[in-house]
């Protein structure tokens, strides 16, 4: 959020051979990587764009595909334009058997998942974009995306029995999510704790408290970054903590997450439509929180 999709994966996939012409195209897109949260986020675009044209394998052109709808989603905030580039990720890997291009495609219809709840409130093609990333290609992220959405559907105005229901879903896929993160490869100890708190959070919405104390002992605050910040204000609101503490860690993910006003603008909408964020709305200081700021041009 995450948000939704918050968290991005920001590594090269290249699952594919690469083709003679293919060492610039991979050089340009690890430098577009390495440059994605540069002030200006042209400059990893301008990067990606010219990867595009040098790419002869379908592992590079997927790759730059991809990164080109999140840079549009996430640092420009241009999501119907986003959506275009996650649907030709999702059409040229119509064929992919490799696990990693797999993962690529499962990744665009997550994306679009995000943006079909986030921005088009289009809460059922949300949960048919999320199921098919998980059905593509299994991973932590996948579970731990469905999870927060099912969290968002359940704390809604949805009835008890239905409510008690996603809010178990939600926490089935944050302890697969756990789960199958602690059997990968490589690990990040930032990434396990943005999954523990998921599961916190989703033991918290079922009111298993004693149960979420004990998830948080293994989810350290310290191992958590920037892009957790979001899932944070979820909990703090959920525990009802003062409106000032949720609004800092709500401010902090605009401020370091977000470059552009209409990126910004975009975890406003969001932050509008967080069930347990209701309550503080009214108040003076979550104004810059809730209302749009001007979008030049």
């Amino acid at each position: 959020m995450r948000k939704l999709g918050w968290a991005l994966a920001l590594t090269l996939a290249v699952g594919t051979p690469a083709l003679a012409g293919d060492s610039e195209a991979q050089a340009l897109l690890q430098d577009a990587i390495e440059n994605w949260r540069d002030p200006d986020p042209n400059v990893p675009h301008t990067a990606v764009q010219q990867a595009l044209t040098e790419a002869e394998s379908v592992g590079l052109k997927l790759n730059a595909l991809s990164l080109i709808g999140k840079l549009q989603h996430y640092r420009f905030g241009n999501v119907n334009a986003a959506m275009q580039w996650y649907d030709r990720v999702i059409t040229e890997s119509e064929e992919v058997t490799e696990p990693e291009l797999k993962k690529l495609r499962a990744d665009a219809f997550r994306a679009k998942g995000t943006i079909f709840y986030s921005e088009k409130d289009d809460v059922e093609q949300a949960l048919v974009h999320f199921r098919a990333s998980h059905k593509t290609y299994p991973t932590s992220r996948n579970a731990d995306t469905l999870s927060q959405i099912l969290i968002r559907i359940g704390r809604g105005p949805v009835a008890d029995d239905k409510r008690a229901k996603l809010c178990l879903q939600a926490l089935q896929l944050a302890e697969e999510a756990i789960d199958r993160y602690s059997k990968g490869v490589s690990q990040s100890e930032s990434e396990m704790a943005k999954f523990r708190l998921q599961k916190v959070i989703a033991l918290t919405a079922l009111g298993r408290r004693e149960e979420a104390v004990q998830a948080w002992k293994e989810c350290p605050p310290e191992a958590l970054n920037d892009y957790a910040l979001y899932q944070r204000g979820v909990l703090m609101a959920m525990q009802s903590a003062d409106g000032a503490r949720v609004a800092e860690k709500l401010r902090d993910a605009l401020k370091k997450l977000f470059p552009t006003p209409k990126a910004r603008n975009q975890l406003r909408k969001f932050i509008r439509t967080e069930p347990d964020f209701k309550p503080y709305f009214e108040r003076e200081d979550w104004k810059d929180l809730v209302e749009d700021e001007p979008e030049a041009g």
